[in-house]
């Protein structure tokens, strides 16, 4: 009686054990050069995997009338980059062959569940892992409850190359410029960077990309970047609030390089299958 009792206990226990590894492969970023525990199973969760756009990087992510809805608000903090400290969405590698000079969307915040709200609009992603997202530059808006609100050009870099890509904190934010901007809760704002290649940086005495921020068609500011042809992945995320996204449209002068209304389930969710050895 007693030898079922615990060879019954030591199933469940393996059984525990191997939910929980299963569950933490799902939620994590796999290992840098991990062995064959797991591999990604690469279909997209939308209704033809051609029409699968995004990655869901983070966040409670659904499609809903034209519009894609991140519903969870406040995000969890990986800390393996900026990007996972959001709700992102960011685009899959191969919709990004392309320089780009302009990037716009639309979006709206609601459901506000932090004193601080925030919302990134990454570019010029490079990384050679899909998850890693280290270096980039973004437009970041942050709304406060106080009324306090700002924009700014940011810039995320990786610290050190030598250690793994799953090290924690191993990045750095350098904010290039902000400025006040005022944008209501509730309400469409439609968001659009253009940048321009070929300005001189007086600092850096060569020549650099420019961004200029509009919103609701009006130039909020200007800024230069310290890097020349910046090109890469983009992403949106958010965190302290739901957003909701619409209209995402990427160009190289004249020529659409990527575009989503929203019509589709265009988000992929990786998932991992065990495999045998």
């Amino acid at each position: 009686m007693i030898s079922k009792t615990l060879l019954k206990s030591k199933k469940n226990i393996l059984f525990f054990l191997l939910s929980v590894t299963i569950a933490s492969a799902c939620l994590y970023p796999a290992a840098e050069n991990a062995g064959a525990q797991a591999q990604t199973n690469q279909t997209a969760p939308a209704d033809n995997q051609a029409d699968a756009k995004w990655l869901r990087m983070s966040g409670t992510w659904n499609i809903n009338n034209g519009h894609a809805l991140e519903t969870r608000g406040v995000p969890i903090i990986w800390d393996y980059h900026e990007l996972m400290n959001y709700n992102t969405l960011a685009s899959l590698p191969t919709e990004n062959k392309s320089s780009f000079t302009e990037m716009s969307s639309k979006f709206s915040l609601s459901n506000v569940k932090s004193n601080v709200v925030e919302v990134i609009l990454a570019f010029a992603m490079q990384s050679p892992y899909m998850y890693y997202y280290y270096n980039f530059f973004a437009v970041r808006f942050s709304l406060s409850k106080s009324g306090v609100q700002t924009v700014s050009l940011i810039r995320s870099q990786r610290l050190d190359d030598t250690l793994p890509y799953t090290a924690k904190n191993n990045y750095a934010i350098e904010t290039l410029l902000v400025t006040d901007c005022a944008i209501e809760f509730n309400k469409d704002c439609e968001v659009k960077i253009v940048k321009s290649s070929g300005a001189w940086h007086e600092i850096f005495k060569e020549k650099c990309d420019t961004v200029t921020l509009y919103i609701d068609g009006k130039a909020i500011f200007s800024g230069k970047l310290p890097a020349y042809d910046v090109k890469g992945n983009f992403a949106v995320g958010a965190r302290g609030a739901g957003i909701s996204i619409d209209y995402v449209t990427v160009k190289n002068k004249n020529a659409v390089i990527f575009t989503d209304d929203f019509s589709k389930n265009s988000i992929y969710t990786q998932t991992v299958q065990a495999v045998k050895q």
